[in-house]
């Protein structure tokens, strides 16, 4: 009878264990399509795809950060600033010309931020990191990175958990959490950089304009606003 006690007792704490978790553990796929669990006391992780794959339906969708400023924790090269990673322009060829990056003028085993400020909250389907292939040369490109989101700029949550590479490549990644995301700023985030002359390419965002609101809520919206002018005109 009494361990029967003790059993239920277990049971039920078990069950309440269950539904009210004290702490936020995130299932993400990473780069070797594994699945890693994290756990971060500052930072809200939501379960994102990262892959080298591109999405199938992202060359229907727009680059919103097309343009966009772009600010960096750490100097850059004068002659590479922040600003060059949401200018559209991609690799480079020093004896051809053309393309532009953002590189660091040197870092000694700091963080670096490179924010993104879409101008508004906006929702996206996917980031995109773009490697640079630098005179033929890959060994400037970051091993190590995350991206962040924030409506504020202040709170924060990071898309999945990227993997560090085990070697320099030029191979994109792609971030696409499982259900669009709204934010205004977009960071990326490489933890420990060292060494300097580490370069981004481009830092991409692709969802759709205005799409904060649902279109069929939209369509109600116009609708009802059609039948009060109509209303109006006739009375």
């Amino acid at each position: 009878m009494i361990k029967r006690k003790i059993l239920s007792i277990v049971c039920a704490i078990a069950i309440l264990s269950g539904m009210f978790p004290t702490s936020t553990i995130a299932q993400v796929n990473t780069l070797s399509g594994e699945n890693v669990s994290t756990l971060e006391d500052n930072v809200e992780i939501v379960d994102t795809q990262i892959s080298f794959e591109a999405p199938e339906n992202l060359d229907m969708m727009e680059n919103i950060a097309l343009g966009c400023s772009v600010t960096s924790n750490l100097a850059c090269y004068i002659y590479h600033p922040a600003s060059e990673v949401t200018d559209g322009e991609y690799d480079y060829n020093a004896n051809e010309g053309g393309g532009s990056f953002s590189q660091l003028d040197a870092c000694n085993g700091e963080d670096w931020y490179l924010t993104v400020d879409l101008g508004k909250a906006q929702m996206f389907d996917t980031i995109v990191l773009r490697k640079l292939n630098l005179n033929g040369q890959v060994a400037s490109n970051l091993t190590r990175y995350q991206f962040q989101i924030s409506q504020d700029g202040e709170q924060w949550t990071q898309l999945g958990v990227a993997e560090e590479e085990g070697a320099a490549s030029d191979k994109d990644v792609y971030f696409t959490p499982d259900s669009p995301q709204e934010a205004r700023y977009v960071r990326l985030f490489s933890e420990n950089v060292g060494g300097g002359w580490l370069a981004v390419d481009e830092i991409e965002v692709y969802g759709r304009e205005n799409a904060a609101v649902p279109p069929d809520v939209d369509v109600k919206m116009k609708e009802e606003v059609f039948l009060w002018q109509s209303v109006r005109y006739i009375s």
